[in-house]
């Protein structure tokens, strides 16, 4: 394609455009490529996630130590001796000495810059008349894409490989010698990754797209198809270069498009393996960002086609109907013609010329690139890395020969062509706002997927501890672990020693014993008691079973309630169960949560980073949500809040501004309250208050609360509140936090029925809660009426308002101002509380009073200041039930089991009622067995 000439004449007589500085426009260009490596290597700095990574690295040691490569399976003790074709051993290796020599850090910088490198090579793949900005603009979607899977795995060395067979690709009609880098980097792409099926694919395309030009196979063509057809049998020797020959070369079609990955198992379950359309079903319309990019780039892709191709229909339209004398002049001839009809006839032949020259050109190398990968990326996610490089590389392509062709025609027909700085400068803008969002997180607060900048170990994401626990002597050397990454952990930690029941490894595993695992995790999960996942497990020998608390809480709550299986391990991850006869024998004692929270059984590993503070937190919330409202077991959630409790506090303390732990406290909390659940509600705003039955309450609410000023949208806050005050029958206080239910964009077909039942039941709260009552303060008895009557009606907000207003704090008498308190308890407003109590000068029970003031302090969760005002209550008044009671609660939730269990004896003896003494007495009993008497 020849250079863009630049014009000589301005379009505008007599008026000549100065010329950008080239030295100025190659420094932009310059720029605009730093900025397009810095934002592809800073897309890779993420920390490490990916579960494949441990496996591979395991396998890499073993060659080493060996000297031998996997024929058979090394890792499962349920398809032992099964066949493994395990082409990936050249990453493996790689990967060891990689690990050896500089860990994690070293193998996350060696993959940004082996991606940085890969996707540079295909960025400059082009013709020099083509605007670098225009190609880096059309790339910048397709690299956000493919920074989404950016993992320590083959597939990066893949992308390299691609990256490779395009930039040759694109060169070598020139330069055909070119080429024969093809077989190298072919044979180290069968030794390193089974997708090396995409090297032959890239070659075939080109190949049809050279057959398919104008004079293909003319004399001057000869040589270069000798060269092409020799390259093309070398790259198909390169595939039997790996160490399992033919059934390795085949094994893409074998195992992977025909074979084992085939099953609709594997798409149904592995969500790397969801299709593009699967995906968009199961968002319930909502515009997921990676999938929107996804999209994007498949939609960019298509009209880098369809845009140039009708660009040229009409240029071609425009030419056909401009008339003779209208075409532009013939460019001179080295050679001038003599005479006049010579002349005419040079200036025909030029114009002739210039009519049928293409200015963009329909490549079907190109269209086949397009069409195959985005179908490839439609049938399987997993597919987008791929998917992103050499979409985005046809996208750039297409546009940058498109914005050459443009240029070139304007200059053609006498029309400034000038090359300008300022559409460079705003490329460069693009990129570098680009850049920012990428360094600041935005772009993955956008993705929703909670990655963060970083080159080690994503912390307090794999189970590292519960993992080598689970490999420890005297307990079986079989493995299960419900998240088949976790078998991959096992496997580094402990194989081939010890097997695993299932792991990554899927075209080794196989679809049925992938099933038979799917079916003993939904066995295990479910809280229907004729499941049958004893003897399934029975028959799989009874392994040492990991449940991460995150993904499989379930399935570690129906091995914490069945007598037959123990415990023997619980940290911030993962917890670790034991068929009851192997922990006896082997003499490993059940994990004691109460125990760990009073300090009679030490923590062998307790949480140390912040983020294992907060998953601890996280993971003892969700066993605790499940047990109550899944498998209806108060008794067993009661065991763990205590500690859950004791790690949120101080997950609060390191993470002052962080609303999930305020949150995660909220839910351990909610299993604390008396009653909840019961069908109606209870109302109980509309009596006095009573530390038994409402401090818990107060102390949900205020926790949620809490939770919510840190930020509004924090979920299970506003789960907790709503479940209270729809239980509390406070319909005021509900409404607004289910108008934010039923207005949250639904991200599945879950949601989608969730937001719909918030919808009805918002309708019927409305209706409910009906026209507001009459508001008279007149007097002092119509605005208790009229406090009542909001009351009743479930305004207690408004109702607290309004007393509020009419009895300001120093003019309230007593049951005013104990009636606003109470109120602010139930609301979640402990503070408040503590004012219009303190507020009263002369209460007739000044005891009493110190102990509603030291109630508001542990709804607070703030024990030193709670423990101080009950003890100034019991100074006041040593036989007060309330400030006894209050006490124990405190002492209780403190660790302190002695004085738990004194001050509890103590509110014993003055219980006022069968509730109160009921309460007290579970304290008692939870107690006892950890006090030093």
């Amino acid at each position: 394609m020849p250079t863009i000439p630049v014009p000589t004449r301005a379009s505008t007589p007599g008026e000549t455009p100065a010329p950008a500085d080239p030295a100025r426009l190659r420094l932009a260009d310059g720029a605009i490529l730093l900025a397009f490596a810095a934002v592809t290597f800073l897309l890779g700095v993420f920390p490490l996630k990916d579960v494949d990574f441990w496996w591979h690295l395991r396998t890499g040691d073993l060659i080493r130590e060996t000297g031998a490569i996997p024929r058979t399976d090394l890792y499962t003790y349920t398809v032992p001796d099964r066949s493994w074709i395990d082409l990936h051993w050249g990453f493996q290796l790689l990967l060891s000495y990689g690990f050896e020599r500089g860990g994690v850090v070293f193998l996350n910088l060696a993959k940004c810059v082996i991606t940085t490198v890969a996707v540079l090579l295909l960025v400059t793949a082009k013709r020099k008349e083509w605007p670098l900005w225009v190609m880096v603009l059309a790339w910048l979607p397709a690299l956000v894409l493919l920074g989404g899977r950016m993992y320590i795995r083959p597939e990066t060395l893949t992308l390299l490989y691609i990256s490779i067979f395009l930039a040759v690709l694109f060169r070598w009609d020139r330069r055909p010698w070119l080429g024969l880098i093809l077989p190298v980097t072919q044979a180290c792409w069968v030794n390193t990754q089974g997708l090396f099926v995409f090297g032959p694919i890239l070659l075939g395309f080109a190949l049809i797209d050279a057959a398919l030009r104008p004079n293909a196979f003319g004399p001057d063509r000869r040589r270069w198809w000798r060269i092409a057809l020799g390259v093309t049998a070398l790259v198909g020797l390169a595939c039997l270069m790996n160490p399992y020959g033919l059934r390795g070369a085949l094994f893409p079609l074998t195992d992977l498009l025909f074979g084992t990955l085939n099953d609709p198992i594997f798409k149904q379950e592995i969500a790397e393996l969801s299709s593009i359309p699967r995906l968009i079903a199961e968002s319930a319309g909502y515009p997921h960002f990676m999938l929107m990019v996804h999209l994007t780039v498949a939609t960019l892709g298509g009209l880098s086609f369809i845009l140039p191709f009708l660009w040229q229909g009409t240029a071609r339209l425009s030419d056909l109907r401009q008339p003779p004398s209208a075409a532009p002049e013939p460019p001179e001839r080295p050679k001038k013609s003599k005479g006049k009809k010579a002349k005419s006839s040079a200036r025909r032949a030029a114009q002739r010329e210039h009519l049928s020259e293409p200015s963009w050109s329909l490549r079907p190398f190109r269209l086949l690139l397009f069409l195959a990968f985005t179908a490839l990326s439609w049938q399987a996610t997993r597919n987008s890395h791929q998917f992103a490089a050499i979409v985005g590389t046809v996208t750039a392509w297409n546009f940058g020969e498109w914005a050459a062709a443009v240029l070139r025609r304007r200059a053609d027909r006498g029309r400034d062509a000038t090359p300008r700085l300022w559409p460079r400068l705003v490329a460069l803008g693009v990129t570098l706002a680009l850049l920012a969002t990428v360094a600041t997180g935005r772009l993955y607060d956008l993705a929703e997927e909670g990655r963060t900048i970083g080159l080690g170990e994503e912390p307090a994401w794999f189970p590292h501890r519960a993992v080598e626990f689970a490999g420890s002597e005297g307990l079986p050397p079989r493995f299960l672990g419900f998240h088949i990454g976790h078998d991959a952990l096992f496997i580094y930690h402990h194989g081939p020693e010890r097997k695993v029941f299932v792991d990554p490894r899927l075209e080794v595993m196989g679809p049925d014993q992938y099933r038979a695992y799917s079916n003993l995790s939904r066995a295990v999960a479910t809280d229907d008691p004729r499941s049958p996942w004893k003897p399934l497990l029975e028959q799989a020998g009874n392994p040492v079973v990991l449940a991460d608390h995150d993904l499989a809480t379930r399935v570690g709550i129906s091995f914490l309630l069945d007598a037959s299986w123990r415990c023997v391990w619980f940290d911030e991850l993962a917890s670790v169960f034991v068929h009851e006869s192997d922990a006896r024998s082997a003499d490993f004692p059940a994990v004691d949560f109460l125990g760990r929270h009073f300090g009679t059984q030490p923590d062998p590993s307790p949480p140390t980073l912040d983020a294992e503070w907060q998953a601890s937190t996280k993971g003892l919330s969700k066993f605790v949500l499940v047990l109550l409202e899944q498998r209806g077991r108060p008794d067993q959630a009661a065991v763990l809040i205590p500690l859950g409790l004791d790690r949120a506090r101080e997950t609060r303390r390191r993470l002052p501004d962080a609303a999930e732990p305020w949150a995660y406290a909220a839910a351990l909390e909610l299993g604390r309250v008396p009653g909840l659940g019961m069908a109606g509600p209870d109302r109980r705003y509309l009596r006095p208050f009573d530390p038994v039955a409402d401090v818990h309450r107060a102390r949900v609410a205020a926790f949620a609360r809490q939770a919510l000023r840190r930020n509004p949208d924090e979920q299970i806050a506003l789960s907790a509140l709503l479940g209270l005050s729809l239980q509390g029958g406070m319909t005021e206080v509900a409404l607004p936090l289910l108008e934010r239910s039923a207005a949250r964009p639904p991200r599945s077909p879950q949601q989608a029925t969730s937001r719909d039942a918030s919808r009805a039941q918002l309708a019927r709260l409305r209706a409910q809660l009906g026209r507001e009552p009459r508001i008279d303060v007149s007097n002092g008895d119509r605005i208790r009426r009229s406090v009542d009557a909001l009351l009743d009606s479930g305004r207690v907000e408004s109702a607290v308002d309004l007393l509020e207003e009419q009895y300001p704090p120093a003019e309230s008498d007593w049951p005013t101002a104990d009636r606003i308190a109470s109120l602010q308890m139930h609301l979640g407003h402990p503070d408040r509380a503590r004012s219009s109590w303190q507020a009263v000068a002369d209460p007739p029970d000044p005891a009493l009073r110190q102990a509603r003031v030291a109630a508001t302090f542990y709804a607070e969760d703030d024990l030193d200041a709670a423990r101080d005002a009950y003890r100034q209550a019991l100074r006041d008044d040593p036989d007060l039930f309330d400030a006894h009671f209050g006490l124990a609660l405190v002492e209780f939730d403190a660790g302190r089991a002695d004085v738990a269990l004194d001050n509890a004896r103590n509110a014993l003896s003055r219980s006022p009622d069968d509730a109160a003494r009921s309460a007290v007495e579970a304290i008692i009993r939870r107690v006892e067995p950890y006090a030093g008497d």
